[in-house]
């Protein structure tokens, strides 16, 4: 049985600093692909809805003004209903990407500058999860996928999968499936280019 070491811990509390993962190994994807199966075949996920949740199901604090979370909702649901989320919402992800790179941390609150806020906790599950599906539904474009955000959605979805399936309630499983799917296609799509 192959392994992959990605998803064994908790990444939230032990994160891993890695830039590009070693995929030597022959079995590598193949751990990869289960690590994502398994949310899929876990029965409160096959119990769920098809498609993205409905706005009114994200929860208050992805709601709360002013917060990343509430940002990151904002723009997801834009690119759901596909509509364009904005150049300010696609520099805000690019922040946001350097920050995770660099720190594997993304805060609740930053300043106009990007710079965290001391007195801000780090980010909960949910905001990781909007983040996740943001550079999903960004980053895995079919015509115009963008490397940098794959990669660190690849990333956040070790970190969110090294969680239980427990720790995250309805919409966020649901978000997770959709965003898993979007960045299975797109792995599929970069391991068929010339």
């Amino acid at each position: 049985m192959s392994s992959y070491a990605y998803t064994d811990r908790d990444l939230f509390s032990a994160p891993e600093y890695y830039h590009y993962a070693p995929c030597e190994r022959p079995d590598f994807l193949a751990g990869w692909h289960r690590t994502r199966t398994v949310l899929f075949e876990h029965e409160r996920v096959r119990e769920l809805a098809p498609g993205w949740p409905a706005p009114a199901m994200v929860s208050a604090e992805s709601l709360e003004a002013g917060t990343l979370a509430s940002a990151l909702a904002s723009g997801v649901r834009e690119l759901v209903e596909g509509r364009d989320a904005g150049a300010e919402f696609d520099q805000m992800l690019a922040v946001l990407v350097r920050k995770y790179e660099v720190a594997r941390r993304i805060f609740r609150r930053y300043d106009r500058e990007w710079k965290r806020i001391e007195t801000e906790p780090v980010a909960a599950l949910g905001t990781y999860v909007l983040f996740a599906a943001a550079l999903a539904l960004r980053g895995a474009r079919p015509l115009n996928p963008d490397l940098q955000m794959i990669s660190t959605l690849l990333k956040i979805g070790d970190a969110l999968l090294s969680k239980t399936v427990a720790a995250f309630d309805t919409w966020q499983l649901m978000t997770l499936r959709e965003t898993f799917q979007l960045e299975r296609a797109a792995i599929g799509r970069i391991g068929q280019r010339p």
